[in-house]
């Protein structure tokens, strides 16, 4: 097989054009399983017996005329010559083409191309989606075309490789894993964008041909790449392409090389805009392609192929390619199923924003925007329908919470191999150091300390290091021959930076003795092993661990439990991705296995439980999972242990939540635990800094490794560099074992002093008793958690403080100042906690002021804070005049009462209590009755007050009492439906009856429902009474389904209201004439459906029922004299009942003088000027009309 890009792989290719073609490679033959246990349990080639063919569960390869091609004993090994056309070696081809489609089945089953997803699979494995759709794969049956032949799930798709002429011999594009992934990639994305609803207008077709290009250069990439080369696509299919010899390992067949280098690929999201493209005369072209249809799809496709390309260069360069290029492909397959049916470019952009969100809580948002900004697909990008690309507008900026890949001016360092690790004892050894500032360090200098001599890392991409003047330092070592500690001190320096200082330390270890099956290391119960499987080897007849056919650098140990149980093998805390399995029998040729566990992207190093027999000899062995896995090793056996699955614990110790720092740097500090029956230990700590909500510059802290498996608990510290304004600082740490903590933060300001008094915590002082202070707001900010004041939305406060020299009153007032200002004043020693004593928007009604003004009490060395607001946001120069008068105060008390507060103002300034005011002061008092409650009295000093609002003098310390009556209905169903008699059901025979019920109601805890009921049916409720003539109130809702299941409200038969569908509490009000009537809330429904709650609701019911007088609650009336001293009626009698109130001079004529109904308190009113010397009254109960 060709197990890499082509017969002549070389990716990345030319960095300028170039005519020279790269060597041919030799084919390997290569024993293989499958790529993926899980995506491919039954392996790639159906049991057949001796003679199977390239027939599997995933695909079914074959060429017009022969068909499949048969592996006489699953060894599929015919002849291929290159220098013969491909007619002569059909049967290879068939056999690479078959090797590929399984390949990339298994690489996209891992990225998330499952059954459920609707992939290419023969059999399902009850997994979800349809069965019987292998891929298809024909080679040899085109020529110079490759293409791909959608069809539904449960239908097998078919990819045609064909032949490409030019060339002498011509070249067969099913050795072109590059073409296979390509056309391979197309069906996937038909199946997983939108939903799989199709790609069938101009801009998801151009999609489809960028994720088709995107794919195959990242499955095939290999660490050593580099994200700023030049990638051809389709560089070998497209040599002498119709017979014209040009770069083809430059350009590849498209027309510029995918690069980050705008020099090389200068495409924009322009460029598929027919009115817009620019022609780019000084960027080289592939000759093949010039001058094309900028809105043809393959055109399109390399726009948006090279913005993913953008977003793999920016992973792979931020977080090294083993994570990076994984991650990419992660986020952009994620990406493709999060997307609309019919994307457009700017909802495929956003589709990968949304995944990282998913996958990574948003740790890549700046560095995704950027990379999409940086090729037009900005933030204020409008992207024309998907039908079209005509009317797009790129856009270069990001959005306004993407600062945070602003340098901070502090370097941040990773290393490789991290500390903690293991390092084989003789050996050579590379370290590297990634230095960032947010963005990568190029021109910085890192030297060190090694083994008491100085050291300096190297950035000219020579020896050891891969690239010149990038951001990764390198330097080789040679590993003391003896086993030891080897401290490594790192000190990276740049032009106008903080310098940064680390140390690593590492484990030097003997060359492991376990590399080979017969030299296992024993194990005789619980153990703990440190090793390096760097040089380690896979053996000759060794089986193919964990079914993973890529592992490598095998370490053997052998098992022997002196108890029968549970035990736990545990691989956590190694370096790379690592494969464990256990066998028994003893001879490498005739292992029998047992258990296995494979390692994840984030969970590196696996475990498992053996149920395990005394005395038995079980082999175990650890292996990197591929060749780019090797490394550090731990291995652990622990009886009746249990595997570390416990997140760590972080937190912040310093500096405190919500602080104000004038101070580019702080010190952030704090501890991490990690938790649980067996913890790993701490491995690192991550520490997110960003100047918005969005997330920042990630820095990386790796805790002192007081022991090989990491700390159970730590202290960190980092300086880290703000922004101007608000930053959060974002804190989780890691354990070996891969568990991830919660995430913690703080807010921290750093702002500079303009205006001084910004902040709270940094106040102007009024020390005068008369001044003027003048402050400019431009610049102000609102804090953390400070109030709206005055209730109003601001922004740019400034604050103020007082401290009474001795008691008196303050007057302050922002006359003269350029903007309509609020104020505030305030009580409490932190923006968390203040009390609120007074605010103002404006001094007077007047539509046209707009200065503030308050005047309150204060107290003998109490401090006052003052802010200072612009209305909705407004600034300016704002003017502060404040003037303290002495003088006697007194203290004024609301005590809390049921239903309602009160409110207080003197003057235009709003006051909280309690109040602190001048003796003789004037304030109005003002209830605030809560809902189903109104306002009855004042009791003010054992006087009860009527007037609302109320001015109230002062003269003394008062205590105020607000009092307040519920809403009297004459039914709320609170009493059930005994107090009025009701009929629940009527004559409905058979229909369920209405009933009280506490889910559904419109206050109080009680409401009536109406019966469960099938079609055809209706449920009633009814009242007979007699009623004077008045009007009649409810409240009602209704859910059902609209237009035919209703809820209708009938009088004496009459119809009068109906509802239906979803309505919410609703008042009706009807006018109701004297005598006996019947009222019937009736809810009906037709012959067929329901909808909502399939029901309806009354509540609180005002209706005017002649009640019977009731002789156990007769009338009683006082008369009373109030605290405005006013003469006042109270009437207390009968709830529900109507009293009218009568007036007599002679107690012979009565003259009316008030209706009322009695509620649940006493009916008070206010005497009327008497006519005569002398007045009597009186309350009779109104009968009939």
């Amino acid at each position: 097989m060709f197990t890499n890009d082509s017969p002549t792989p070389f990716s990345p290719g030319w960095s300028e054009p170039n005519l020279d073609q790269p060597q041919a490679v030799s084919r390997s033959l290569v024993t293989v399983t499958n790529f993926s246990p899980t995506g491919s349990p039954m392996g790639w080639v159906d049991d057949d017996g001796q003679f199977p063919t390239t027939s599997g569960n995933n695909a079914i390869a074959l060429a017009p005329g022969i068909g499949t091609v048969i592996g006489t004993n699953r060894v599929f090994n015919y002849p291929l010559d290159l220098s013969q056309e491909p007619s002569n070696y059909v049967h290879a081809s068939v056999v690479q083409l078959f090797y590929d489609a399984n390949w990339y089945h298994d690489a996209l089953y891992e990225l998330g191309f499952t059954e459920s997803l609707c992939n290419y699979q023969k059999k399902n494995f009850r997994r979800g989606g349809f069965e019987g759709d292998p891929l298809i794969c024909i080679a040899q049956s085109e020529t110079n075309n490759a293409y791909f032949i959608p069809a539904e799930d449960g239908e097998s798709g078919t990819c045609i490789m064909g032949i490409f002429t030019g060339p002498k011999p011509d070249r067969d594009s099913a050795l072109d894993q590059e073409a296979v992934f390509h056309e391979l990639t197309h069906g996937v994305s038909l199946r997983v964008v939108g939903g799989g609803l199709a790609l069938t207008y101009s801009q998801p077709r151009g999609m489809g041909e960028g994720w088709s290009d995107f794919f195959p250069i990242r499955i095939l990439s290999q660490p050593t790449d580099n994200p700023d080369g030049c990638y051809a696509c389709g560089g070998y299919s497209s040599h002498m392409l119709f017979g014209l010899n040009f770069p083809n390992y430059y350009f590849g067949i498209r027309r510029y090389p995918y690069s980050t280098d705008l020099k090389k690929n200068p495409l924009t999201f322009r460029d598929i805009d027919p009115t817009q493209a620019n022609p780019h005369l000084d960027v080289p072209i592939n000759p093949l392609f010039a001058g094309g249809d900028p809105e043809e799809e393959h055109n399109q496709g390399e726009f948006w192929g090279v913005v993913l390309h953008e977003v793999w260069a920016a992973l792979v360069k931020a977080y090294g390619w083993y994570q990076g290029n994984q991650m990419a492909m992660q986020l952009v397959f994620l990406g493709m199923t999060l997307t609309p049916p019919e994307p457009t470019y700017t909802e495929a952009r956003d589709a990968i924003l949304l995944a990282d969100q998913v996958l990574t809580g948003g740790a890549n948002y700046a560095l995704l925007w950027q990379a999409f900004a940086k090729r037009g697909l900005g933030y204020r990008a409008p992207c024309p329908p998907p039908y079209t690309t005509r009317g797009v507008h790129e856009s270069f900026d990001l959005p306004p919470d993407v600062t945070s890949m602003i340098p901070d001016d502090v370097l941040e360092l990773r290393i490789t191999p991290e500390t903690g690790a293991t390092l084989i004892a003789g050996s050579d050894e590379q370290i590297y150091v990634h230095v960032t500032d947010g963005i990568p360090v190029t021109n910085a200098k890192v030297t060190g300390d090694f083994l008491g001599t100085p050291i300096e890392f190297r950035n000219d991409g020579q020896e050891r290091d891969l690239w010149a003047n990038d951001n990764i330092y390198t330097i080789s070592i040679r590993v003391p021959t003896t086993p030891t500690n080897l401290i490594v001190r790192v000190i990276a320096e740049a032009p106008n930076k903080i310098a940064a200082t680390t140390t690593v330390e590492y484990l030097v270890i003997p060359r492991p003795t376990n590399d080979n099956f017969t030299n296992a290391i024993k194990v005789m119960g619980n153990g703990f092993f440190l090793s390096n499987n760097k040089l380690a080897t896979v053996e000759k007849g060794e089986p193919c661990h964990a079914d993973v056919k890529t592992v490598q650098g095998s370490l053997w140990w052998n098992f022997i439990p002196p108890l029968s149980g549970q035990y736990l093998i545990d691989a956590g805390g190694s370096e790379k991705r690592t494969v464990l399995a256990v066998y028994t029998n003893g001879y490498l040729t005739n292992l029998a296995p047992v258990a296995f566990a494979v390692g994840s992207v984030v969970r590196k190093g696996p475990y498992l439980v053996l149920n395990a027999r005394a005395g038995t000899v079980y082999q175990v062995v650890v292996a990197g999972y591929d060749q780019n896995s090797l490394g550090s090793v731990q291995l652990k056996f622990v009886y009746q242990g249990i595997p570390d699955t416990n997140a760590p614990i972080v937190s912040i110790t310093s500096p405190i939540n919500g602080s104000v720092v004038d101070k580019k740097y702080i010190n952030v500090s704090g501890t991490a635990t990690d938790s649980g029956a067996t913890p790993s230990g701490v491995k690192r700590i991550y520490v997110v800094s960003t100047p918005t909500t969005g997330p920042g510059v990630t820095n990386q802290i790796i805790p002192p490794c007081y022991e090989w498996t990491g700390p159970t608990t730590t202290n960190w510290n980092l300086t880290v560099g703000l922004q101007p304004g608000l930053n959060k600082i974002i804190v989780w740490a890691e354990d070996f074992a891969g568990n991830q903590s919660s995430k913690a933060s703080i807010e921290i300001t750093y702002k500079y002093i303009d205006p001084p008094n910004d902040f709270f915590a940094t106040p102007l002082w009024l020390t005068n008793q008369t001044d003027t202070n003048i402050v400019r707001t431009a610049n102000a900010t609102k804090e953390l958690n400070e109030p709206n004041h005055a209730g109003i939305s601001g922004g740019k406060s400034v604050w103020f403080a007082f401290q009474a020299p001795e008691d008196g009153l303050l007057d302050i007032s922002t006359e003269g100042s350029d903007f309509d200002t609020v104020l505030a004043v305030y009580q409490g020693d932190s923006i968390t906690k203040l009390s609120e004593l007074a605010f103002n928007d404006d001094e007077t009604d007047s539509s046209t002021s707009r200065h503030s003004r308050i005047c309150l009490g204060v107290k003998s060395n109490q401090v006052y804070h003052i802010a200072l607001d612009g209305y909705a946001g407004l600034f300016g120069r704002a003017i502060l005049i404040h003037r303290f008068t002495p003088m006697p105060v007194v203290n004024i008390y609301v005590s809390n009462s049921l239903g309602g507060c009160a409110t207080a103002k003197l003057g235009s300034t709003g006051l909280r209590f309690p109040l602190c005011l001048p003796i003789g002061e004037t304030i109005t008092l003002k209830s605030a009755p809560n809902t189903e409650f109104h306002f009855d009295h004042w009791k003010i000093g054992g006087v009860i007050y009527l007037s609302d609002p109320l001015p109230l003098t002062v003269v003394k310390d008062t205590i105020v009492v607000p009092v307040f009556q519920p809403t009297y209905y004459t039914d709320g169903f609170e009493g059930g439906f005994a107090p009025l008699g009701w009929i629940t059901n009527g004559t409905n025979v058979g229909a369920a009856p209405w009933f009280t019920q506490t889910n559904v109601v419109k206050s109080g805890a009680w409401a009536a429902r109406s019966g469960p009921i099938s079609h055809n049916q209706h449920s009633s409720l009814i009242l007979t009474a007699k009623f004077r003539e008045g009007l009649i109130s409810f409240w009602y809702k209704v859910s059902s389904e609209p237009g035919f299941d209703k809820l209708t409200f009938i009088i004496d038969g009459v119809a009068v209201m109906t509802a239906s569908g979803e309505v919410n509490w609703t008042r009706f009000v009807y006018n109701l004439t004297a005598g006996v009537h019947t009222l019937e809330w009736q809810y009906s429904k037709d012959a067929a459906h329901s909808g909502g709650l399939d029901a309806a609701f009354i509540d609180n019911l005002d209706l005017p029922i002649e009640l019977p007088t009731n002789q156990s609650t007769p009338a009683r009336l006082f008369l009373g004299w109030s605290g405005e001293k006013i003469f006042y009626l109270e009437v207390a009698g009968q709830a529900g009942q109507r009293y009218i109130i009568q007036r007599s001079d002679d107690l012979q004529t009565w003259v009316n003088i008030s209706t009322n109904v009695q509620g649940t308190g006493p009916i008070r009113l206010v005497v009327p000027e008497p006519t005569s010397s002398m007045q009597f009254y009186r309350a009779i109960v109104q009968v009939g009309k």
